[in-house]
């Protein structure tokens, strides 16, 4: 794949949201977004201290962050779901989206009952993006920072799997995370009925999911990531002929974070 013919469309894609963001957003609305799918390393606020307008702080930052991956995948997509809910404020994203489609993107419904959908990234798109030029994926890791003691040692335990290119163990790992991640933040929100039955057994993880999204109104296509996660740890979990790509693990990776800071686990008790 001659990775430079998508460098001018991915420009352009750039040079769209810097122009659609600023019209729609505000200055902590844009770093919000940027800080979730990890463009910038902290939230604060821009205004008044960063020295340009919002065209040049989107420009900017999408130019110069380490890894785009997240935001290309999680970051477009909530963008444009937010232009298809027609709320006011939304991005106006017509012409991002022909440009994205140039890219490989495709029209996901989330919500049929309600007319809305999202973009969603190709699977190709991290040799697009030109970072697999080493032929090995770039996997980014999860921040354990702030999280419950309990969580922060299996993201430990998962970003040294990771390094070590242990992919079957990382997405056995994952699915640990996911179950504990649920329980804990559902039972921090006084859920009990959300994490055991009556007889007191522990939920399978498709129903903790569930009460979660419910309980902390979580996206659908966040949701769907996660499932996917959860099914690629129970094929590794089930069968040790089977064997974890790099790119699957990759996405799984970037569910789970998206998950953890949906559930608001950052400085939850243990």
């Amino acid at each position: 794949m001659d990775v430079n013919k998508f460098q001018p469309i991915i420009r352009q894609i750039f040079i769209e949201l810097s122009e659609r963001m600023p019209e729609a957003m505000t200055f902590r609305e844009i770093a919000n977004i940027f800080f979730k799918y990890g463009i910038i390393n902290s939230p604060d606020n821009p205004y008044g201290s960063y020295q340009g307008t919002k065209r040049d702080y989107v420009l900017d930052k999408l130019n110069n962050a380490d890894n785009i991956l997240s935001f290309m995948d999680g970051g477009i997509a909530e963008l444009t779901e937010m232009s298809s809910i027609g709320i006011d404020g939304a991005i106006k994203d017509t012409s991002l989206r022909t440009i994205l489609k140039q890219l490989g993107y495709t029209k996901k419904i989330s919500n049929e009952e309600h007319g809305i959908d999202y973009m969603e990234v190709p699977t190709d798109i991290e040799s697009k993006l030109n970072l697999s030029a080493t032929g090995t994926t770039r996997i980014e890791r999860i921040s354990r920072e702030r999280l419950p003691n309990n969580i922060a040692t299996l993201i430990d335990e998962l970003n040294d799997n990771l390094s070590r290119g242990n992919l079957n163990a990382s997405a056995l790992l994952i699915r640990r995370i996911l179950t504990l991640a649920s329980t804990v933040a559902l039972l921090k929100h006084g859920g009990n009925d959300k994490v055991t039955t009556q007889d007191g057994e522990s939920f399978e993880l498709n129903v903790l999911i569930s009460n979660a999204q419910q309980e902390f109104r979580i996206s659908s296509q966040t949701i769907s990531r996660v499932r996917s996660a959860k099914w690629i740890g129970d094929s590794a979990n089930h069968s040790y002929r089977v064997k974890v790509n790099e790119q699957d693990l990759g996405t799984s990776v970037t569910a789970t974070r998206l998950y953890i800071d949906e559930l608001d686990l950052r400085d939850a008790e243990s």
